[in-house]
């Protein structure tokens, strides 16, 4: 049984000195704005690829520089269709405390909250049961062939006014409560960051005019003792990080105004990631957006041997980035966002770090994707069971 060893988990994290900003792919026209979202990995990887080429070509490190990539220097720092030996994923968010570090993923999509009783303002949190007996058609987005697939349903049992989540967030020492059927609580999103909104005025190209109509808001983030943070096993990410960054200029720019971060790398002591073979661990949570041919699916509705028979949560994203190399913006394409739950009719027993859960589309290679953990998963017969058993 293949288990994580405590050492080989790090986390690098990315502490602004003030507010940090990212728009979205859109781009913003008269009468539009530019939407905020959370960054993408892509941004983290470039920001990570753009210190690593200051490094070895001695250019420095500036905002918007305009890097000619070398070749010898591909082999680290990859192109449009190789990641090189950069190997990350993320981001999320964490917060320095007297106690140390506290580290935040995307809560599961699967989970809601119920109230005690109709008077209480005291709530707890549960997973949705996977109901064999309900099921619905999904039809693959971008299937040749126009395949109908049948899903079960995951639903909520309860029906005295059960609740979404405040946060779609969750601690990690909450998260391995919430991974052994523990009993889990969740942060108030006000203690990991603060939104400001911004309204500017688009200016035109080559020009020191205003762009007639082109207002547009942004939202800029700011956080109180903490930031981003990303997660790697490799060994040659953590030193190229390690030489060629946090020792060398000691943080990177970041972000669609490049503001400075600071970097730091730490260790994360979790057996969150180990393999799972019992039936009970039948589920998987994606802590990153995850790529499929198929839009929502993998080709044939399946990991590896395991069937999904459920989704819960299953929106798409747009996902891009810019290639260094050829000074362009990727293609888009749409992928499966974090926290979205995919039952399985038995656990695949392998170790989500080793085996990430995304397809490569075309000829674009998406580091950093697929990567998840494994949830306990009920069903409404196993429920039934286990409260006969109590009965």
């Amino acid at each position: 049984k293949e288990m994580i060893k405590m050492s080989e988990l790090y986390a690098i994290l990315f502490e602004p000195e003030d507010w940090v900003a990212f728009r979205s792919n859109r781009r913003f026209t008269i009468g539009d704005f530019a939407s905020q979202t959370f960054p993408k990995v892509e941004t983290f990887y470039g920001a990570i690829r753009t210190a690593i080429i200051a490094s070895y070509t001695g250019q420095g490190l500036t905002p918007n520089m305009k890097l000619n990539l070398p070749e010898e220097l591909e082999e680290i720092v990859g192109n449009s269709r190789n990641p090189g030996k950069i190997r990350i994923f993320g981001p999320f968010i964490y917060k320095e405390t007297s106690n140390g570090y506290k580290y935040y993923f995307p809560l599961p999509k699967n989970v809601y909250k119920v109230y005690k009783d109709e008077k209480s303002s005291e709530s707890e949190y549960k997973l949705m049961v996977l109901h064999e007996n309900i099921d619905y058609d999904f039809e693959a987005s971008d299937d040749p062939v126009g395949a109908q697939l049948y899903l079960n349903v995951p639903w909520i049992p309860d029906f005295q006014d059960p609740d979404k989540p405040d946060t779609q967030f969750i601690e990690l020492r909450e998260l391995e409560k919430l991974q052994n059927g523990e009993k889990f609580t969740l942060p108030e999103k006000e203690n990991l960051y603060s939104v400001e909104t911004k309204i500017g005025i688009a200016l035109e190209e080559n020009a020191k005019r205003t762009r007639e109509g082109a207002l547009y808001s942004i939202q800029y983030y700011r956080f109180s003792d903490g930031g981003f943070f990303v997660l790697t096993t490799d060994e040659i990410t953590v030193q190229l990080i390690n030489d060629h960054i946090c020792e060398k200029f000691g943080g990177v720019f970041l972000g669609s105004k490049q503001r400075w971060v600071r970097v730091k790398i730490q260790n994360i002591e979790t057996n969150l990631f180990n393999p799972r073979t019992s039936q009970e661990y039948s589920s998987i949570a994606l802590l990153t957006p995850a790529v499929f041919k198929n839009g929502l699916l993998p080709s044939q509705q399946k990991f590896d041997d395991a069937k999904i028979v459920a989704v819960a949560g299953a929106k798409p994203i747009a996902l891009s980035g810019w290639d260094l190399s050829t000074g362009k913006p990727k293609p888009i394409v749409h992928a499966v966002p974090a926290g979205v739950v995919y039952y399985l009719d038995k656990p695949l027993n392998v170790n989500p770090l080793k085996r990430p859960l995304s397809d490569e589309v075309g000829k674009i290679d998406f580091p950093g994707f697929g990567y998840g953990v494994w949830i306990p998963i009920i069903s409404k017969k196993l429920k039934e069971v286990l409260e006969g058993e109590q009965q």
